[in-house]
């Protein structure tokens, strides 16, 4: 557990350092070089003890370099994911290709992520690590490859580039099947949060969760090879705890988010009007239905846990919404002791995890690869 509370403080000194030293100048960029670089490094360098999962896909990595057809596979594991393990076999049959590459791709994807849309790098990294990202990453390479490449369709998305924004998500949908859901971000676009568009999504969430049972069963008459994986998490108290959890904090994040984010009066003297000016951006918008979506999801997850990771997908938007709207608060005094409040608070919430829930993602004890 040493290394654990290690990348804690250092995340949380490493930022005060930086701050003093470079008085805002290329703070975000060295503060994210530093602690993006580090997680990359403990990514790519971990032994195949470190994570749930990591285990399983060095055996997939393997089996497919002794020349396995890859059919074999194809009822576990999406064709994308699949295929970039039978490329990286071109270059080396050592499965640490596979956890470096991976690495590699998903903490760049994700430090350029920071650096180009949080306002406060250092808390959206930190959030990152609290909110068990950072531990995903080591486990489930699959999704994290996937949410890494919706990342860059959200960013196409934003930039209106459609032609692009469709190959990100047929990538994604590649490396895992739970992206498909991103593709409902493109009429999304549209809308913002309003109480009725709460009210409607609540509504479909409670239907979807008291008529799982049925809709489920007729979807596993057609894909029967999710069977074992709905009804191996079903039921399961550790898995539900989590993935309660995980319901409150998402929960908790989207109250904040929308309290920090809400209009701001003003009186116009020229009018003699009081005027309510919406401080949302476009993105916020956007963010904002994402991060309902993350909650509804975990909350219908209650009944089948394996709907948790569609959450991930949504989930990630929740460490760029929330600094930026910390960001909004116009006393610099008030604005300290929230942020002081939440680093406190969500630090206390990973360490609770780690030391009472480990085998959750099993990614301590750690242990380089060379140590095997």
């Amino acid at each position: 557990m040493w290394l654990f509370y290690f990348n804690m403080a250092f995340m949380v000194f490493s930022a005060v350092f930086l701050y003093l030293i470079l008085k805002g100048k290329n703070f975000s960029l060295v503060y994210i070089l530093l602690n993006v670089g580090l997680m990359a490094f403990l990514s790519m360098f971990r032994s195949i003890s470190v994570g749930n999962d990591t285990n399983d896909y060095v055996n997939l990595f393997y089996n497919i370099s002794y020349g396995n057809d890859l059919a074999l596979y194809s009822s576990r594991f999406e064709i994308g994911y699949l295929y970039l393990n039978k490329f990286l076999n071109y270059f080396s049959s050592n499965h640490q290709i596979l956890l470096m590459t991976t690495s590699a791709y998903i903490f760049f994807v994700i430090g350029r992520f920071i650096y180009k849309y949080s306002k406060s790098p250092w808390l959206s990294l930190i959030l990152f690590y609290s909110l068990r990202f950072f531990d995903i990453s080591l486990s489930g390479i699959r999704q994290m490859l996937a949410v890494a490449t919706v990342i860059l369709a959200y960013e196409f998305l934003i930039e209106k580039k459609i032609v692009k924004y469709i190959v990100a998500m047929i990538i994604a949908i590649s490396f895992h099947n739970a992206a498909i859901l991103f593709l409902i971000s493109y009429p999304m676009k549209k809308y913002k949060l309003t109480s009725k568009m709460i009210l409607i999504v609540t509504f479909i969430t409670g239907l979807l969760f008291l008529l799982l049972d049925p809709i489920l069963s007729r979807i596993l008459l057609y894909f029967p090879k999710y069977y074992s994986y709905v009804y191996n998490s079903k039921g399961e108290g550790e898995v539900k705890l989590a993935t309660l959890l995980g319901f409150i904090v998402f929960l908790l994040i989207f109250i904040a988010c929308e309290l920090l984010n809400r209009k701001k009066s003003y009186y116009d003297n020229d009018l003699s009007l009081k005027i309510n000016r919406n401080i949302k951006t476009q993105e916020d918008e956007l963010q904002s239905l994402f991060l309902l979506i993350s909650c509804a999801v975990l909350f219908i997850a209650l009944q089948v846990d394996i709907i948790a990771r569609f959450k991930n997908i949504f989930g990630m938007f929740a460490i760029i919404y929330f600094p930026n709207s910390i960001t909004k608060l116009t006393d610099k005094y008030v604005k300290l002791s929230f942020v002081i409040i939440v680093v406190i608070l969500f630090l206390a919430h990973i360490t609770a995890i780690h030391l009472f829930r480990p085998e959750w993602q099993s990614t301590y004890p750690y242990s380089f690869f060379w140590n095997d």
